[in-house]
């Protein structure tokens, strides 16, 4: 894991423990700027295994958008689709 790599990490799950959602433990994060996306693996509390999440992303007026989610799990994928949605990503 790169350096940019880290720090988004760090970022990421100092963000969900401060929305109350230390049941998320993100173990990684990869950044592709030329596929403009994120692989994060996460474990979830009560979960065996982790769960890897591909998001991809635009920035836009100086504003990270998330655009897709895709993760190995189809309800957690939807949830998430839905939660773009109203959220506007």
């Amino acid at each position: 894991m790169g350096m940019l790599d880290s720090v988004i990490q760090k970022i990421l799950a100092d963000r969900l423990e401060s929305r109350g959602l230390d049941w998320i433990d993100v173990r990684s994060v990869r950044l592709s700027k030329a596929e403009k996306s994120f692989e994060l693996e996460l474990l979830l509390e009560g979960e065996e295994r982790p769960l890897v999440a591909r998001l991809g992303y635009e920035v836009r007026d100086d504003t990270l958008q998330i655009t897709a989610v895709e993760t190995g799990k189809r309800w957690i994928t939807e949830l998430l689709q839905l939660v773009l949605l109203a959220k506007g990503g």
